[in-house]
């Protein structure tokens, strides 16, 4: 249990084997702790958030390649970055990075570096988040298809299509095998790496989080063909843009197919 010094103190932890997160903080986040009280998206990758006495913290999150595995190159590169421009960093439940705390007058000058570097800023409000994989056969004995393989596919893809924005946010998952270590059951559109007359993947569509959470639905097995995967990539754009087309604002993916399908299923009756 944390005991707490004085009223309104920081609560002091026990010793363990576990760093204590506050010690990456600076003083500016460690005041502001749990005292954030909302946030928007001025543009592409930034959020701002907004605390209860009025101050602004401003974040850049980037795409970064699938699979979760980082150069010492790429790592030297954000540290650089979070040194001169932000105030700490964090790598985001779906393998991206954020810069937090960032200057807002200095953002140009991040952004030009982003771009020189091949990143992207983005990732963030109604449109394509991070496509996430798991490991796949980089390292794992039970990976059935080259899940970062299919997912940075469907991102050259899906990016420029989402560019002016969809109805909603936008998460991709690709996991190697059934066991799902890239979180397809959980994903707005989710792909399982399976066999089925050859390596597949199988489509889960609906899953998400949040206040009414819910495991997608199988759906197609889909011939998984690198290193381009035309028939994935044909079906995953067919259906991205189908819902842009027919959903409305702010309706995730799943949703819109629940409606889309209960429409077709009051049509077939007699």
């Amino acid at each position: 249990m944390a005991t707490w010094p004085e009223p309104g103190g920081e609560p002091v932890l026990p010793a363990g084997l576990v760093a204590d997160f506050r010690e990456q903080l600076p003083s500016f986040l460690r005041e502001h702790y749990g005292k954030w009280v909302g946030h928007d998206h001025p543009g592409p990758g930034l959020v701002r958030h907004l605390a209860a006495d009025g101050a602004e913290c401003w974040t850049l999150r980037l795409h970064l390649p699938p699979g979760g595995v980082l150069s010492s190159s790429t790592l030297r590169l954000l540290a650089r970055w979070i040194r001169e421009y932000a105030l700490v960093g964090r790598r985001t439940s779906r393998q991206g990075f954020e810069l937090v705390g960032v200057d807002p007058a200095r953002l140009p000058a991040l952004m030009e570096e982003v771009h020189l570097a091949g990143l992207l800023p983005g990732g963030t409000g109604p449109t394509l988040h991070q496509v996430k994989a798991c490991v796949g056969f980089l390292h794992c004995q039970n990976a059935l298809v080259d899940s970062p393989g299919i997912a940075r596919v469907l991102g050259e893809v899906l990016l420029p299509l989402a560019r002016d924005g969809l109805p909603a946010p936008l998460r991709i998952s690709v996991a190697g095998c059934p066991n799902d270590c890239g979180g397809a059951h959980g994903a707005d559109l989710g792909l399982m790496g399976t066999y089925r007359r050859g390596p597949s993947v199988r489509l889960y569509t609906g899953g998400r989080a949040g206040l009414h959470p819910r495991l997608g639905w199988a759906r197609e097995y889909l011939p998984a063909e690198p290193p381009d995967y035309p028939g994935v990539v044909e079906h995953v754009v067919d259906l991205v843009e189908a819902w842009r087309a027919g959903a409305a604002c702010g309706e995730r993916l799943g949703d819109w197919l629940d409606r889309a399908e209960e429409r077709e299923e009051a049509r077939e009756k007699p």
